[in-house]
């Protein structure tokens, strides 16, 4: 719950960056913390836990891709489109950073970061929808 909190305060103040708003500076350092906290979020909740042994296992077990995922194809697509999702996110996070902090331009001055970062609004939901779209589908296939 807490991940989704912050990322959906992130997608959100993202998106508002796009369009004309009165106050850009408080949406961008809102944008800025939410995506920090995105990603920090999962090693500040985890520590609280009882047995967060589990959970690390649990996140193992399920973004491993094994021989036997190469015969279940929606069960592959849905781990690729897992690992597709957190590269990406790492990767958005990363260029957030170097956005925010000058070095964007100074280590990549012929790259346009700021365009890469915005592009993650639009291809980081695909992702994950199509992630949860196809554990739908296994889910659907097991219970016949």
């Amino acid at each position: 719950m807490v991940i989704a909190l912050f990322a959906g305060l992130n997608i959100l103040m993202g998106l508002a960056l796009t369009f004309p708003i009165p106050n850009v500076r408080l949406a961008a350092l809102v944008h800025f913390w939410a995506g920090i906290f995105l990603v920090l979020s999962p090693m500040l909740v985890l520590p609280f836990l009882k047995n967060p042994k589990p959970v690390w296992t649990a996140f193992k077990v399920r973004l491993a891709i094994r021989k036997g995922d190469l015969n279940h194809r929606t069960l592959l697509a849905a781990k690729v489109f897992a690992w597709l999702f957190l590269v990406g996110l790492v990767f958005s996070a990363l260029g957030g950073v170097f956005i925010r902090s000058g070095m964007a331009a100074w280590l990549f001055p012929e790259v346009n970061l700021l365009k890469l970062h915005v592009l993650g609004i639009y291809l980081l939901p695909l992702l994950l929808f199509l992630h949860v779209g196809t554990m739908l589908l296994l889910r659907r296939g097991k219970t016949r």
